[in-house]
């Protein structure tokens, strides 16, 4: 994948003590991009976070069955017009944590849906990373031919009025700080929006997401990260 742009956006544009960074991704070559997706999931070096062997086993297998399930449905992908929702948004969620991971020094978490989560009725956030004490919790909306942040941003509303975030906690525990859980527990955390985008000028992007009405009341109370993937011209 490709960093287009990166960088904070001025909070007087939104009125907040809040911060928002903005990240805008190019995936490049769709095939190559699949293949780069499907070998780092299967890397599993996360299991050696657990030092109880059953559990460890059982993390494994869950994980093994989320890859062969997850090789079926992207390796028959030939185009960006091809891309199923589901599909899309393990691409947005995959490549938005590593954005964040790779650009900001987050720390890595496995993807929910290789821990055991099944991403059926979409139970909860997509993915988490860590920064510094504060988890960040994030939500991936694939749509095709819109600018999805408006979904994506009222799934994180939605999610963190059901708790989502605290039901997660006991798959968070062998990845993240005591005091980060701690801070997620008092409902102190940050959010990412990651989304599909078109071909749209970044400064207008920017401008329609910062009079969402969804980001204006996630802004009020977290700081924001907002992943923009390119979906298109693959």
């Amino acid at each position: 994948m490709k960093i287009i742009e990166q960088g904070y956006i001025d909070n007087n544009k939104y009125n907040s003590l809040h911060k928002v960074y903005f990240i805008r991704i190019n995936p490049e070559k769709l095939s190559t991009t699949l293949n780069e997706i499907l070998a780092e999931l299967r890397v599993m070096s996360w299991l050696s976070k657990f030092d109880f062997e059953p559990m460890k086993n059982a993390y494994k297998i869950r994980a093994e069955k989320t890859c062969d399930y997850l090789e079926k449905e992207l390796l028959n992908i030939n185009s960006e017009s091809e891309l199923k929702e589901t599909a899309g948004e393990y691409i947005v969620s995959n490549l938005s944590k590593k954005s964040l991971v790779n650009q900001l020094n987050h720390g890595d978490i496995p993807l929910m849906e290789l821990l055991g989560r099944k991403k059926t009725n979409n139970p909860g956030f997509d993915f988490y990373t860590e920064n510094n004490t504060y988890i960040v919790a994030g939500e991936a909306k694939y749509k095709n031919n819109i600018n999805a942040y408006n979904s994506s941003l009222k799934q994180i509303i939605d999610f963190i009025n059901d708790q989502k975030h605290i039901q997660d906690i006991p798959l968070l525990i062998n990845f993240v700080k005591d005091e980060s859980l701690e801070n997620m527990n008092n409902n102190i955390f940050n959010v990412c929006a990651a989304f599909s985008m078109t071909k749209v000028d970044t400064n207008q992007l920017i401008n329609n997401i910062l009079e969402n009405q969804y980001f204006q009341k996630c802004v009020s109370k977290y700081d924001i990260f907002l992943v923009a993937v390119e979906m298109y011209g693959n």
